[in-house]
């Protein structure tokens, strides 16, 4: 194994170790999601990232993001989640 693998092997079990110590009573999920998105952007080599979930209504929420440029991109986007098109990668209905 390279130190290239050896280094992100060890960041990947860095990164789920100190994810589920915050998994006790009392976490506070918006830093867990905090986290999580730092950690997408140290194992993916990614400039930023963000945690967008769903309301009621289908709209997409910022809940955690690495800088406010990406938050306030993604939510001045006004996105809205809405079923797949016809062209999008979608699973095959059983048959």
């Amino acid at each position: 194994m390279n130190e290239a693998a050896s280094g992100r092997e060890a960041l990947l079990i860095r990164a789920f170790v100190e994810l589920a110590d915050t998994l006790v009573d009392g976490y506070d999920i918006i830093d867990l999601l905090d986290r999580l998105a730092g950690y997408c952007v140290e194992l993916l080599a990614a400039d930023s990232a963000g945690i967008l979930l769903a309301d009621a209504r289908g709209d997409l929420r910022v809940v955690a993001s690495t800088n406010e440029q990406t938050e306030a991109s993604v939510a001045g986007s006004g996105g809205r989640l809405s079923p797949p098109s016809a062209g999008s990668i979608a699973p095959e209905p059983a048959a």
